[in-house]
């Protein structure tokens, strides 16, 4: 079958194989560490020397070459070949208070194993009895990941140390110069910073994980002011490192028997719902199979909007919902699997997320993940539980307080992402909306439907508020008549009303697309720095794809 609706499909004359870019590809591979995929494509780079002439510009185009030292500060040297375990540096025992700063140099500091490493004014020893004593007392710390320091200092010492033990986050640091990077391990920062990519056996020895993290430190250091982002990395970065240790720790706790009695309810529900579908079929399918519900809908239904994949007929969410007004047995499948999703990611996935220990869910939560700046959690991810239905949101009363001494309190930023819009884009209408407390989505729908704000239907309110934030995320006319369910032109026009009614929202995406364009990246209000290089591709479609990114980064990011 030939497939009629792939999208976006790319002249043919682009797709020809031309001759290989060895610089390009030499840099690719190095970025992901695909060292013996070099000698295959004959790219002559030694197995472990990995030069700074190769390794400069691999991440965003900025990165400065550095000039090549066997061993710039004295201490670290790499050789081409694996050495075995027995030749590599090794730590001596050290007593903790020999070990404690005693001036404010700093204090490098790993756990390897369990055991606590420092390197402190040349010096690189190992701690006995999990180095409690160190640990009570220790200042000026530079580690690798300061909220994993910290889970280990709680489990050592009972309690979180001080947050100003720690100086210097080495993996953050390199998430704020560019986050693209994913320089989140020990080889990668070092490949990244260094340009020297570690063996297997030297990224897991101590010694020489405390020289690497003792060599970076000064380089990120400077990176850092030269991005004019130190106020960005002391006063939000870095703390929240230690928030999100305690946020972890302490956990959230959940009504256990709570969720199992909603689980049942919705097996209860998921019961019914399979009744009533057999019962309009005819006969007894799998429902959670797409391609018996695609027979079902498409073959002896005959329904519309039949689109085959290698699979069978698709039966996703979007055809369904096209599907809704012509049978009733489209609507009780939707709900089905809305109660199994809810069944299956949630009551299954919470409960099994409990802590035997405290009946406490402990997500985790990624300050180092996303490209502008924005937290995610995962195990379990605790910002989506379902609030747009009934169902998902009756979950959210199983996330309870300890006791009834105590309340829960839901606090969140007022159409936050807009006022920072109205802010940067100083325009005058926006602003004046915001300062005199104005619903701003009947506002904007007053203005683009040409009708006082007291005659602004539900609808047209819901149309200004998709436009309002569609703005914000570089909405095109196509994609926003999909939203709204109306014509491209219809949507171009409301955009276009919304422009001329904020002319200076206009202007200041505009400026902030082509300033990305010129320099490379965007930044945030508090100078957090994300590259674009899509908008220097030459592909119309990745072009347009950066700007969108190079609209909604500033502002996503600063609301971040």
């Amino acid at each position: 079958t030939i497939c009629l609706n792939v999208p976006d499909i790319p002249p043919a004359e682009t797709l020809l194989l031309t001759e290989m870019k060895t610089d390009k590809l030499r840099k690719l591979f190095i970025k992901l560490e695909f060292v013996r995929l070099m000698s295959r494509f004959g790219l002559d780079v030694p197995d472990n020397a990995i030069t700074p002439a190769a390794i400069a510009e691999i991440s965003d185009g900025t990165m400065e070459k550095m000039e090549k030292s066997e061993d710039s500060h004295g201490q670290l040297t790499f050789g081409d070949m694996d050495p075995p375990p027995e030749d590599l540096p090794t730590l001596q025992t050290g007593r903790a208070e020999n070990m404690l700063p005693l001036t404010q140099e700093p204090c490098f500091l790993i756990v390897n194993n369990g055991v606590v490493c420092v390197r402190y004014q040349g010096k690189s020893v190992s701690l006995p009895d999990t180095g409690t004593t160190f640990l009570k007392h220790a200042k000026n710390l530079v580690v690798f990941n300061a909220k994993e320091y910290f889970h280990y200092a709680k489990s050592v010492l009972g309690e979180f140390p001080p947050e100003e033990q720690v100086i210097f986050d080495a993996f953050l640091a390199a998430y704020i110069i560019n986050p693209a990077d994913n320089a989140n391990d020990i080889n990668r920062i070092s490949i990244r910073f260094l340009s020297r990519m570690l063996t297997p056996a030297q990224s897991e020895n101590p010694c020489v994980a405390l020289e690497v993290l003792e060599s970076l430190y000064p380089i990120l250091k400077k990176d850092i002011e030269k991005l004019d982002a130190k106020k960005l990395y002391d006063d939000i970065d870095l703390p929240l490192a230690y928030t999100l240790a305690k946020m972890e720790d302490v956990g959230f706790k959940v009504s256990k028997e709570g969720l199992e009695a909603y689980g049942v309810v919705l097996k209860e529900n998921m019961s019914s719902l399979e009744e009533e579908i057999y019962a309009l079929a005819g006969y007894v399918f799998n429902i959670n199979s797409p391609k018996q519900l695609g027979v079902l809908l498409f073959e002896k239904m005959g329904l519309p909007f039949a689109k085959k994949n290698s699979r069978g007929f698709s039966t996703d969410a979007e055809t369904l919902e096209k599907l809704r007004p012509y049978t009733p047995i489209v609507d009780l499948v939707l709900r089905y699997r809305q109660a199994a999703k809810l069944y299956g990611t949630y009551i299954e996935g919470l409960l099994k997320e409990i802590s035997p220990k405290d009946g406490r869910i402990h997500s985790t939560f990624n300050q180092m993940l996303t490209q502008t700046g924005r937290l995610s959690s995962n195990e379990p991810n605790l910002q989506n539980i379902p609030v747009r239905t009934n169902l998902g949101r009756e979950l959210r009363r199983f996330f309870v307080a300890e006791n009834e001494e105590y309340t829960l309190v839901d606090a969140d930023y007022s159409q936050i992402e807009l006022r920072i819009l109205a802010h940067v884009a100083n325009d005058d209408a926006l602003l004046h909306a915001f300062h005199n407390h104005q619903d701003i989505h009947t506002t904007t729908a007053s203005q683009i439907f040409h009708v006082s704000p007291d005659q602004v239907t539900p609808e047209m309110r819901k149309y200004a508020k998709s436009v309002n934030f569609g703005i914000v995320y570089g909405i095109s006319s196509f994609t926003l008549a999909i939203d709204i369910g109306t014509s491209r032109a219809e949507a171009a026009a409301y955009i276009e009303r919304y422009f001329a009614t904020y002319p200076n929202v206009q202007i200041y995406l505009k400026n902030v697309v082509e300033q990305g364009a010129k320099n490379g990246y965007v930044t945030t209000i508090f100078n957090r720095r994300r590259y674009i290089p899509e908008l220097s591709a030459t592909n119309k479609n990745t072009r347009a794809f950066g700007e969108r990114i190079a609209m909604n980064t500033p502002i996503q990011g600063t609301a971040a």
